[in-house]
């Protein structure tokens, strides 16, 4: 339309112009004016073609820019909606680790409360056994002593035995020669008299049977009543067998309940490890899945780092309660071998009472002759049998 108003302008003048000149033929001058408007039309519609081609482009790339704008701005809004959520899952995953972290700081404060609570009973009850078995052993070396105060006494028995029976020896060896001189010199004197030597010979005898018979009685009452104290001193070793095999149960019961400790403990251990670990996945699987800021995983790994530590000291102290046990073991350990050497020297020296015992009994059985008495040979055996090793 601008391009039309222009034409129309130009030919006004143009007419004006050719009115006031000189007047040539109105042909040619029609002719001219038709050429120029032609010309002037051409380059007119050449340039409004140009025109109108120049505004399709720049409408095509205005509507593109508009487009490419829409797209952008629909882009930018569903990247900012999933960073929205993006934001909101992350704070929901932080705070689940915070509760998470706050769940295992608590359980880990009552674990250890659990076990310092634990450890305090089990060391109040071993230091009490402890006691128990102390005064035990006091008494068993009591008794030991008593033992051995009793081996002394029959050991001097013994010697005093040897004394009386080496004088009795000798003094009846004494009046053996005395005899047989006096009945030799009888012999002598009275050959011619054989009825009334072997009259004389049987009186002799009939009157030393009763005073050997006195004395093998006595000999025998002496002996039944050393055989009652070593049957006493046999019940006395029994019940102190019986008192020890008391001892050996409660000491097996405590390795029962100090193995079931270190079971627990190993237990609560790898719970914890185990606990640890999947923190540390948790830890690794947010930061790959989830584009989270630096501050945040800073922050959560201190977190990790602090429950880390804690578990750690957890775990330290859990170390120290496995050597605090393994001392307990150790110590009731040694108990127990103290118990089986004090068994084992108590079972010898009840075998030798034993052994003691039968011989004497065998000794008062035999009534048949002069060897039925108390003898050295008696004595040198239940020495070796009683003396200790």
């Amino acid at each position: 339309m601008a391009g039309k108003k222009m034409k129309k302008k130009k030919k006004k003048k143009k007419v004006r112009i050719s009115v006031g000149s000189s007047k040539p033929s109105e042909k040619s001058v029609f002719k001219e004016k038709v050429a120029e408007l032609e010309k002037a039309l051409g380059s007119a519609s050449r340039n409004l073609k140009e025109e109108e081609a120049s505004l399709e482009q720049l409408k095509s790339k205005h509507n593109e820019e508009v487009e490419s704008k829409r797209a952008c701005v629909e882009h930018l809004k569903r990247v900012l909606e999933e960073a929205a959520e993006d934001m909101i899952g992350i704070q929901h995953r932080l705070q689940w680790v915070r509760d998470l972290t706050e769940l295992t700081e608590q359980r880990a404060a009552d674990l250890c409360r659990n076990l310092q609570s634990s450890h305090q009973l089990k060391r109040s009850v071993f230091m009490q056994q402890r006691m128990e078995l102390e005064e035990k052993l006091s008494r068993l070396e009591e008794v030991r002593l008593k033992r051995t105060s009793q081996l002394t006494h029959l050991k001097r028995l013994e010697g005093n035995l040897e004394e009386k029976i080496s004088t009795e020896l000798k003094a009846k060896h004494q009046d053996n020669r005395t005899h047989v001189n006096r009945l030799l010199k009888k012999r002598q004197d009275f050959a011619h008299y054989v009825n009334s030597i072997c009259s004389d010979a049987n009186e002799a005898f009939e009157l030393s049977l009763p005073v050997y018979a006195k004395n093998q009685l006595e000999e025998n009452i002496r002996l039944r009543a050393e055989c009652q104290e070593a049957s006493e001193n046999l019940l006395a070793v029994q019940d102190r067998s019986r008192r020890l095999k008391g001892l050996q149960k409660t000491l097996d019961l405590e390795l029962e309940t100090q193995k079931s400790a270190e079971t627990r403990l190993n237990d609560l251990q790898a719970r914890l490890q185990g606990h640890q670990n999947r923190l540390l996945e948790k830890s690794v699987q947010l930061q790959s899945t989830h584009n989270i800021g630096r501050e945040d995983l800073k922050d959560i790994q201190s977190a990790i780092r602090k429950n880390q530590r804690k578990i750690a000291r957890t775990i330290d102290k859990i170390l120290n309660v496995e050597e605090i046990l393994r001392d307990q073991d150790h110590y009731s350990n040694t108990l127990v071998d103290q118990v089986k050497m004090k068994t084992d020297t108590n079972g010898l020296r009840m075998s030798k009472i034993l052994r003691a015992g039968q011989i004497l009994k065998a000794k008062v059985r035999e009534v048949k002759d002069e060897k039925s008495c108390m003898d050295l040979d008696l004595l040198k055996q239940m020495h070796m049998l009683l003396d200790d090793d």
